[in-house]
């Protein structure tokens, strides 16, 4: 019986991830993107840089072997290579969805930055952490709806539900109505629940 490294086999899952989302989002890349496009690819490389900071210090603190094992275990890219391409080209054009992308490629860059300067400092990573996800919830808006249903079937070939249109004009998914948080600036989502 052979022996199975976990790890081993989790980076052949990854690659057989990215063959899968090749199939799922044929065509998709595009040599030139806009800038809606561009910005979303820097977002994930932003997320990507984070997670590549982290990997290095488990690996200093003896947590994992090498930076490609934790790289294996966090799931590898944010997002496989041919399906990122295919929801910036989705995006690109999009000037709706460009303030979503320029606060969270923004804030994604501080943190990376923070996170490099803490030099693997565990209580300046999580003060680095908290003050990303402060910032997060408070300085950057949710991607509009109809941007989700786009990156949906444009790379994933399958349409969601119709949203809620709130009374103050924005459409949120469905599933988001009375589940105990006011997701519609007006609060609409939440009443007569």
């Amino acid at each position: 019986m052979e022996d199975h490294d976990p790890m081993t086999t989790r980076l052949r899952s990854l690659a057989c991830l990215t063959l899968l989302s090749t199939l799922l989002a044929p065509g998709c890349a595009s040599d030139e993107l806009g800038e809606v496009g561009q910005l979303y690819l820097d977002f994930l490389a932003s997320l990507d840089e984070v997670t590549l900071i982290d990997c290095a210090c488990q690996v200093e603190a003896g947590e994992y072997a090498s930076v490609e094992y934790c790289w294996a275990a966090y799931g590898g890219p944010s997002e496989p290579p041919p399906l990122a391409d295919c929801t910036a080209e989705a995006l690109d054009g999009h000037s709706g969805a460009k303030p979503y992308f320029e606060c969270n490629t923004a804030l994604a860059r501080e943190y990376a930055d923070c996170l490099a300067a803490a030099s693997c400092d565990v209580d300046i990573q999580f003060e680095c952490t908290d003050e990303y996800y402060t910032k997060l919830d408070l300085e950057c808006e949710t991607l509009p709806y109809e941007y989700s249903v786009l990156i949906t079937e444009a790379c994933y070939g399958f349409t969601l539900p119709d949203p809620y249109t709130c009374g103050s004009g924005e459409s949120i998914p469905d599933n988001w109505v009375c589940d105990g948080e006011a997701d519609c600036a007006d609060g609409s989502d939440e009443v007569d629940c």
